[in-house]
């Protein structure tokens, strides 16, 4: 259940970015220019006798555009990092008691206990759902199984929508 929603890492960087600037069917301007810098190093081809002149400005727009993907990657790094690193609530099955982890520990199959207003840590299926404590109290309505959850971060509507403990 590792999340990790970057682009790069320092070993991928160089060959990842260059293919996504060099790529024909999105960044066309780039291409443009990196084959008329290449007919200017031809002297019989070029005016600029053999010194390719639009080289350095797309050299200038590139590294440029490799600092904002690189501040921007290592933004994503951090926010994966701090995903990964929130804490939820697991069955361990030889304590038969729920336990602290880590979201990135979390696997298939765990039994996963979420409070109330909790982010919900991976894909899960609902099993049950606890009581409201005033209906309870008051002797009324037991469990109905329904629960509430918002699904802004995954489709961006703020509504609740209901769901039914299996």
């Amino acid at each position: 259940n590792n999340i990790r929603t970057s682009k790069y890492n320092v070993h991928t960087f160089l060959p990842k970015f260059l293919l996504e600037e060099f790529n024909p069917s999105t960044k066309l301007a780039n291409c443009y220019f990196l084959v008329i810098a290449g007919l200017q190093c031809i002297p019989f081809v070029s005016n600029t006798g053999g010194v390719p002149t639009t080289l350095l400005p797309l050299i200038v727009v590139v590294l440029v555009d490799a600092i904002f993907q690189i501040f921007e990657d290592i933004k994503r790094h951090r926010a994966d990092a701090r995903a990964n690193a929130s804490r939820s609530f697991t069955f361990n099955y030889e304590q038969l008691a729920f336990d602290h982890c880590f979201w990135s520990q979390i696997e298939v199959g765990d039994i996963v206990k979420i409070h109330n207003r909790e982010t919900i840590p991976a894909d899960v299926i609902l099993l049950s759902v606890a009581p409201k404590e005033d209906a309870t109290k008051a002797g009324g309505v037991t469990n109905s199984g329904l629960c509430y959850v918002e699904t802004k971060s995954l489709d961006g509507e703020t509504n609740l929508k209901i769901r039914t403990a299996i």
